[in-house]
Order: structure tokens, then C-alpha cells, then sequence
């Protein structure tokens, strides 16, 4: 279980960074 929060919260971070390159030209 403790894996699977680990990947979700990497996932997300991994999420966040692409947004933001995606909106910082």
C-alpha cells in the first residue's frame, strides 16, 4: 500500500512539473 502512495505522489509531481513546462514557454 505504502508503494502505491508512493507512485501516486510521484505521478503527481511528475503531473505538476509537465503542466508547467507546458505553461512556461
Amino acid at each position: 500500500m505504502r508503494n502505491a502512495w508512493h507512485f501516486y505522489y510521484v505521478f503527481k509531481v511528475v503531473c505538476g512539473g509537465f503542466g508547467i513546462a507546458l505553461l512556461t514557454p
